[in-house]
């Protein structure tokens, strides 16, 4: 298992892959690197709320097809940069 501060631009877009952003619902955020529904949960709203500030920016109306258009390897990995520690990330047990 990689530890959530130990992924590269590119296994975190693989993670990306994996989930729905901005869903309500935790079990879209399983996932299949042992991370809790939770903490990607957490980690992708605020990915989301990321891509709102830029729409707002860009767009002068925005909308969620806006926002979601911004979403790409290169924000998302800006997102996770702005990160100091990811201590506050769980993980699921895995046999």
């Amino acid at each position: 298992m990689i530890r959530f501060e130990d992924l590269t631009k590119n296994l975190l877009w693989v993670l990306r892959n994996e989930i729905v952003v901005n869903s309500l619902f935790l079990c879209d955020y399983e996932n299949s690197f042992g991370y809790s529904k939770e903490s990607l949960c957490a980690f992708f709203d605020g990915y989301y709320d990321y891509l709102w500030e830029i729409a707002q920016e860009e767009f002068s109306n925005p909308t969620h097809k806006d926002a979601m258009s911004l979403d790409n390897e290169e924000n998302l990995w800006a997102w996770y940069n702005c990160y100091g520690d990811f201590d506050w990330v769980e993980y699921d047990n895995i046999d």
